[in-house]
């Protein structure tokens, strides 16, 4: 099976309305890239427009899926809830719009145990509109 047939379900412990990756495009260890596109039932959209704090939950889950992944189909282990440490370097160019498609690329820069810190890029098209650094922590 093909990464980006794999239902997001499967390597998210976040569930609708709550769901803010669709699918994951592609994964080269240990990168990961994932894809969202804002819906009109999307908890952070306000007026035809996700808010900042929606984009550091994109990076955070595209985060949270690659950990998952890794989990489910390379470690065969369960997946985990985990929760942002910190968020640094915020840099949010503009908020996407209703309908618009992401595509968050997240570099693995350190993990440590169960800690990880990732550099987060969040493009529409070829338009950089996002990135952070995040320290996020899987609970077992």
């Amino acid at each position: 099976m093909r990464i980006d047939e794999i239902d997001i379900l499967e390597v998210l412990p976040q569930r609708p309305p709550f769901c803010f990756v669709d699918r994951m495009l592609s994964y080269e260890e240990p990168d990961i890239v994932t894809e969202y596109t804002v819906k009109e039932d999307c908890v952070f959209l306000e007026q035809g427009q996700m808010r900042a704090s929606g984009l550091v939950e994109v990076m955070a889950q595209s985060s949270a899926a690659r950990v998952g992944y890794i989990n489910k189909f390379i470690k065969k282990l369960d997946v985990n809830v985990g929760f942002i440490g910190s968020v640094k370097g915020l840099k949010i160019y503009r908020c996407p719009l209703l309908g618009e498609t992401m595509v968050t690329k997240v570099e693995l820069k350190q993990e440590i145990f169960s800690i990880s810190m990732v550099q987060a890029t969040v493009c529409v098209g070829d338009e950089k509109i996002a990135e952070a650094t995040l320290k996020t922590v899987e609970v077992e």
